[in-house]
């Protein structure tokens, strides 16, 4: 465990790294109809029938995301909805969309802490987002597309792995610091 307070700088940096490759990594699929004689041309990839999927990385998710979350508001603000299906759809996207801001989070934290160095209430937060954010990552990667999908969105498995693998190294961490009475 003396390797892991000796390298913890590196190993958060590896796991911020791995984060951003993960975002940029495939979260789901715009599916097209294309007939199955037909190709479907790369990068999309045939899915399933006559569907053609062209993957939709996690870092595109989340700017169509900010860009809802943003309109979704000025029409709250603006009163331009009423209270129907329509409105109840504009807060089920408006939930959605704090749900992946949140999703976030983790990177910004791990950015931080490594910039600002090792923090007590930084590595509790990290634990909590991390722990939290176990959650929506598992229900996007299993609720969200057939099983087919499931190898396919690689970059929601890699995060959910390593939003493990951050709650087990700051665990770790905290507690060693704890037990050595340093905090």
């Amino acid at each position: 465990m003396v390797w892991m307070i000796e390298h913890k700088q590196k190993i958060r940096a590896f796991i911020l790294v791995l984060m951003i490759v993960s975002f940029m990594g495939p979260w789901g699929f715009d599916k097209t109809n294309v007939p199955a004689q037909y190709a479907c041309n790369p990068p999309s990839i045939r899915l399933e029938g006559d569907f053609c999927g062209h993957p939709i990385s996690g870092f595109q998710n989340f700017i169509w995301i900010i860009g809802d979350f943003g309109n979704g508001i000025m029409r709250i603000l603006k009163g331009e909805f009423i209270f129907d299906q329509t409105a109840f759809n504009l807060w089920i996207g408006l939930v959605y969309s704090l749900v992946v801001i949140f999703l976030i989070l983790p990177i910004i934290n791990n950015f931080v802490m490594l910039l600002r160095g090792e923090r007590p209430r930084l590595q509790k937060l990290n634990l909590v987002v991390c722990g939290l954010n176990l959650v929506p990552v598992l229900l996007l990667g299993l609720l969200r597309y057939p099983n087919i999908y499931l190898a396919l969105s690689w970059g929601v498995w890699l995060y959910f792995g390593l939003m493990i693998s951050t709650l087990v190294l700051e665990g770790i961490l905290l507690k060693l610091y704890s037990s050595k009475g340093q905090y």
